[in-house]
């Protein structure tokens, strides 16, 4: 017989020699066979013979052992062991029980596994849908940009009085950098110094929007923008606990500036603003110590009232306003050109750093020089990108600030370019020339 040869019938029993016995396989506790189950591990038993030429152990199924070749003197089992054996064999109760239970368990965490991957993935595909939270219109010709950043190339343009839809915005403190904007079915980020002080359309991102815009603004013209935005929250959402503190915020932005810049409407919105919060409210006694300190008319150092001007003529336009009093006046005015700019050697990539340029060619409008080479400027690094290795690409991007003008400092909108960083420390010593485009006119008097 051969030695892996298994007993056709179940039913057969050893001999005395080689009485088969039952063993759990975990803890290996031998029990007579009437015994179905390990008490100590609760799991059914396996019926198993020690051979008695090498004692070893072998099913109790085999007739012979399978090592040794040891025959097995068989006889028949008695009815009733083989009946319990059987039982022992069959779908218990507990067992089945334990298998479902084991079962819908399984299912569970497959299907809560799939069910998770797949909202993930949803999440990760499915747009955004991004409501708006205000609107707006640029001051001037904007770049729309792909990302919140400086160093790639605009995607495209809003031109000057052209309306945007802000959906979404990035700070940093309490100043926006940026504005997501959407525009003639273009989306994109744009710099809030494009642009008027927003509209809000929603209550809490409108605030935080307009709040950045009060705090950054400098100029008079952008605070009287400023003043009707506020007004416009405030009239659009009068349940807001925001509105005092916009309207204070502005007021006190405004005295500010109108005190430098002897602006009188500026002044007469700032007084009014600050009347608005006198009579009662958080803002009452701060209000009523900003219109003490608020300078009378007769203290400005600029003129409340536009004089009548002369004649005045537009080089370079096709507006011409005569006056029969005084003498001429020109000025010249330059859009969408282009000043080329010398730049020192950049010391080190830092971002906010100003560096003192010189314009390199002159403009000219109809044999007038408008800025004449030589001409000093102020460049501001406004973004920084440093190489993370050696032989990474690294660069900064430059904007032109202002430009020196027969004794006085004229401010310059020009479009920001990117200067790729020099490959060695030769380079670093040398100038740059840098192409700036204006986006928004630049006009020069005579």
């Amino acid at each position: 017989m051969d030695t892996d040869e298994k007993h056709d019938d179940p039913t057969e029993l050893s001999a005395a020699s080689c009485e088969p016995l039952a063993v759990c396989m975990i803890c290996w506790s031998e029990f007579s066979v009437d015994v179905l189950e390990c008490e100590k591990c609760q799991v059914p038993l396996s019926v198993v013979r020690k051979c008695p030429g090498c004692s070893r152990i072998v099913s109790a199924r085999h007739s012979k052992c399978v090592h040794c070749g040891y025959v097995f003197v068989v006889r028949p089992m008695s009815a009733t062991s083989t009946t319990q054996r059987k039982t022992a064999r069959g779908p218990a109760p507990m067992r089945a029980l334990r298998a479902a239970v084991v079962s819908i368990g399984a299912f569970t965490i497959v299907f809560s596994l799939v069910f998770y991957i797949t909202r993930k993935l949803d999440h990760r595909t499915a747009p955004r849908i991004l409501s708006r939270i205000a609107s707006s219109y640029a001051l001037r010709r904007a770049p729309i940009y792909p990302d919140a950043s400086l160093a790639g190339a605009p995607i495209g343009h809003v031109d000057a009085t052209g309306t945007v839809e802000v959906v979404d915005f990035a700070t940093a403190g309490s100043t926006a950098l940026w504005w997501r904007v959407r525009s003639n079915s273009i989306g994109g980020f744009v710099r809030p110094v494009d642009f008027a002080p927003p509209k809000a359309l929603d209550a809490e991102k409108g605030h935080t929007l307009l709040r950045s815009a009060i705090l950054a603004a400098e100029e008079p013209e952008r605070l009287l923008m400023a003043f009707d935005a506020v007004q416009y929250y405030r009239n659009t959402f009068p349940a807001s606990g925001h509105s005092d503190a916009l309207i204070f915020l502005v007021a006190e932005q405004g005295r500010r500036v109108a005190a430098k810049s002897g602006d009188g409407e500026l002044l007469s919105r700032t007084r009014d603003a600050y009347s608005q919060l006198t009579s009662s409210g958080e803002f009452a006694e701060k209000a009523r110590h900003g219109l003490e300190q608020l300078p009378r008319p007769e203290q400005l150092r600029g003129r409340t009232h536009a004089k009548p001007t002369a004649d005045v003529q537009i080089i370079g336009g096709d507006v011409r306003r005569q006056s029969s009093v005084n003498p001429p006046h020109t000025v010249t005015l330059l859009n969408q050109e282009e000043l080329s700019v010398q730049l020192p050697p950049i010391p080190h990539v830092t971002k906010g750093i100003t560096l003192s340029g010189t314009v390199l060619q002159d403009r000219s409008r109809r044999d007038h020089d408008a800025v004449p080479a030589g001409s000093p400027c102020v460049v501001k690094v406004v973004e920084a990108v440093v190489p993370l290795s050696l032989g990474s690409d690294g660069s900064v991007v430059v904007e032109l600030q202002s430009v020196q003008m027969q004794g006085r400092w004229v401010r310059v909108s020009a479009a920001p370019v990117r200067i790729p960083l020099p490959d060695s420390a030769k380079d670093d010593q040398r100038p740059r020339n840098v192409v700036f485009t204006l986006q928004a006119p630049l006009i020069v008097p005579e």
